[in-house]
């Protein structure tokens, strides 16, 4: 309770404080500092791509409205004229119907004073209509005319609610398209998007067990304004949200993740050829060994030799763009590379 009655108090240099600092808090360092040290510097990290112009007309659109959100909050009786919640219900029709008068947005609900504006007045005449009202806000109170208890209310407001986290939602999955999000887009979907959509679900459920739970007690004649303070820290989390998942460190790619198994491959494959190299110069040190192992390698040349005199090979060699031989350069390349490979002893004579 102390905490809300200070964030209600301060709300005005608090909205001042973060548009003017809002873009040095928000820095990428700042936010991956704040989401934890991430992985190991060692462990293999995805290349990440700038943000592309899409990106960063969304979010400066995005930023601007939710700036102008933290400006101008949702009109509430009692913060827009400053009234108390024990406040006469006399001063406040005083102070409410010049406010619609002078606004066009509310005289197209209300038709002037109309039935709905007096609905509205007769309701606040009670004291446990104000504590919903703090509760829920103006448009539940003034639309609502079969609401009676704070059930009623709170069905009310769901679709409000609802909405913020829907557009917010939205927004995210524009940042993951491909056009919009860019060549990171793809790789942050999959690993960011699902947790963003439950982060995005818990908070509208907390919400509104807020909203329905939270206990109001009225001190020194006031009370405080709950969902006006539900509104800015809304505002302020719906700010960073998507800073956040832009700027959240993307897993290695899968090329990346297969590096390790290849390189054991790779290793696997040396020790079997120094294997074969060592199996062949223990045959040749053998009299009967070496005689079967120069034979055979004799019927193996002979063979390639008639593979390359074939006419229909040389024709399926043509069509595939290969040449019958390798440049004296790229052989010695290749040597040199295979003696650096495999080491053996040398042979007999």
């Amino acid at each position: 309770m102390t905490v809300l009655s200070a964030l209600s108090a301060y709300q005005g240099p608090v909205v001042l404080l973060l548009v003017i600092l809002g873009p040095t808090i928000l820095r990428p360092a700042f936010l991956l500092r704040l989401i934890g040290r991430g992985p190991p510097r060692a462990s293999p990290r995805a290349p990440r791509s700038p943000i592309t112009l899409p990106a960063k007309l969304l979010l400066a659109l995005h930023t601007l409205y939710r700036l102008q959100s933290l400006a101008r909050p949702p009109y509430n009786i009692f913060t827009t004229h400053h009234l108390p919640i024990y406040v006469s219900n006399d001063i406040l029709r005083r102070h409410v119907l010049p406010h619609l008068a002078s606004s066009s947005s509310t005289l197209s609900r209300f038709d002037a004073p109309s039935s709905q504006l007096e609905l509205l007045l007769a309701k606040l005449a009670q004291l446990d209509n104000r504590i919903l009202y703090s509760r829920y806000g103006h448009q539940p109170l003034s639309s609502c005319t079969w609401c009676h208890s704070s059930t009623d209310y709170l069905i009310a407001a769901l679709p409000g609610v609802l909405q913020a986290y829907i557009t917010m939602a939205w927004l995210v999955g524009m940042l993951g398209l491909r056009p919009i999000g860019g060549g990171d887009a793809t790789v942050r979907k999959r690993a960011w998007r699902g947790s963003m959509c439950w982060i995005l679900a818990v908070l509208a459920v907390g919400e509104l067990g807020v909203r329905y739970l939270w206990e109001i007690r009225i001190s020194e004649g006031d009370a405080i304004q709950l969902d006006s303070i539900i509104h800015t820290l809304r505002t302020i989390l719906f700010l960073v949200i998507p800073l956040t998942y832009l700027f959240l460190p993307l897993p290695a790619t899968t090329v990346q993740t297969a590096l390790p198994p290849l390189l054991a491959s790779l290793q696997n494959t040396t020790q079997t050829l120094r294997l074969s190299s060592l199996a062949r110069t223990a045959a040749l040190r053998d009299a009967g060994l070496r005689d079967k192992l120069v034979q055979s390698t004799e019927e193996e040349g002979a063979l390639r030799a008639a593979g390359r005199a074939d006419i229909h090979v040389q024709r399926s060699a043509e069509s595939l763009g290969l040449k019958e031989g390798m440049s004296d350069s790229a052989r010695r390349w290749i040597d040199e590379g295979w003696a650096g490979l495999v080491r053996i002893g040398p042979q007999p004579g």
